[in-house]
């Protein structure tokens, strides 16, 4: 009977092939998820004396947006928006403190965090 003329063992060629096919596979549905989007579910959240806000979060977000907005309507005006926020233990802060437009009233308006 002939010698093989293979140069790398049968195994070592499948276990490569299994994993180049299994690659193929996984690798889309990797780079094709969709985008993930936190639950906020803010466990605190309060106006500083300086003007900041800060948002204590239950679960880890790697990005942050607070939005000011007029009243709790659907299509409500936005009064104040950031996206600058600095996040230590937990606690997320505005970097600057949200300024309503000149001559709005005071009052407690709804903030929604994105």
């Amino acid at each position: 009977m002939p010698r093989s003329t293979r140069r790398l063992p049968h195994a070592f060629v499948r276990a490569a092939a299994v994993f180049a096919l299994a690659a193929g596979v996984i690798a889309p549905a990797v780079v094709h998820a969709p985008a993930a989007h936190a639950d906020t579910g803010s466990a605190y959240d309060a106006t500083l004396d300086d003007g900041r806000y800060r948002v204590g979060m239950l679960g880890d977000a790697l990005w942050m947006k607070v939005t000011v907005l007029a009243s709790t309507a659907p299509d409500a005006p936005v009064l104040a928006s950031t996206e600058e926020l600095t996040q230590l233990y937990g606690y997320w802060t505005t970097d600057a403190p949200l300024t309503l437009p000149e001559g709005t009233a005071l009052g407690d308006y709804p903030v929604r965090i994105d």
